[in-house]
């Protein structure tokens, strides 16, 4: 019973969240992006290499996956954020 009075108001409540997070200035830069519902700009993408995306949550996982991206920074010669690692 609680989780349907739970869900219900979730319903009810999300229109509203998502009008105050649109209606706030500092909000609005790339909230539908943000919110998933269109992609980046095509001029923001980088196409002279392939991108890959390292996703880490934990500071365990984080600690474990930063010789992986220090290595392919080495290896792409990147010299942009990765190589702060």
């Amino acid at each position: 019973m609680w989780k349907l009075l739970y869900n219900i108001g979730l319903l009810i409540a999300a229109p509203v969240v998502i009008g105050v997070l649109w209606a706030k200035p500092r909000c609005r830069p790339g909230f539908s992006q943000r919110m998933g519902w269109r992609l980046p700009a095509a001029e923001n993408a980088q196409t002279a290499r392939p991108v890959i995306w390292v996703h880490a949550v934990s500071l365990g996982e984080v600690v474990a996956v930063a010789p992986l991206v220090k290595a392919l920074s080495a290896a792409s010669g990147n010299s942009g954020t990765w190589s702060r690692l």
